[in-house]
């Protein structure tokens, strides 16, 4: 299974891309790590989310793709590279 790091500078962004992601794991099974960073005057704790969903052959599913959402505004932003290993 390989990974799919995404980067958004906005939160509109982020939704946008959170709709395609089911399909492109339906092609390519991966875990998505999707960085939400806001930059602006507002400070906002590193957040976290998992999203788990099955992948399908017709009736049946055969694997699981997971997808790590964090969130960060402000300073914080600075801390998402640290907190996906790079």
């Amino acid at each position: 299974m390989a990974n799919l790091v995404i980067f958004c500078d906005s939160l509109e962004q982020a939704i946008e891309i959170n709709v395609q992601v089911p399909d492109i794991t339906a092609v390519h099974p991966a875990r998505t790590i999707l960085l939400v960073g806001e930059h602006g005057p507002t400070t906002r704790e590193v957040t976290a989310r998992v999203t788990v969903r099955p992948l399908r052959v017709g009736q049946k599913s055969y694997a699981c793709a997971e997808m790590v959402t964090l969130h960060a505004a402000g300073a914080a932003v600075d801390r998402l590279p640290f907190a996906c290993g790079r």
